[in-house]
């Protein structure tokens, strides 16, 4: 998605399986789903898109306007804002829950 915002095209082959709001697969149409290693390989290819793409940014580029209808945002600098919040919050919770599981911390 944010290669997206950042004006690079990206096609998973995976449709929309993993929009929200998708149905889950049923045990018959698991095969819907991409392995893990598909999951891997493509995150590894997209990875440094990103990063480059992210290197790349101007002040201009982040003052173009949001592409998305997120809240709070209006520029695409919001919008990097607005995942990076996004992302924390769920690392946290992952955290929350590998501490209920008997896990050790994500850090520290």
């Amino acid at each position: 998605m944010l290669l997206r915002i950042l004006g690079e095209a990206v096609d998973t082959g995976w449709g929309n399986v993993f929009d929200r709001g998708a149905a889950a697969a049923t045990r018959d149409q698991s095969h819907c789903y991409p392995s893990r290693d598909e999951i891997v390989r493509v995150m590894r290819e997209l990875i440094p898109r990103l990063r480059a793409r992210l290197t790349s940014l101007d002040d201009a580029s982040l003052a173009r306007p949001a592409t998305m209808q997120l809240p709070g945002t209006s520029t695409v600098a919001d919008e990097l804002a607005f995942f990076a919040l996004h992302d924390s919050y769920h690392t946290g919770q992952l955290a929350y829950l590998r501490k209920a599981l008997g896990y050790p911390g994500l850090a520290g």
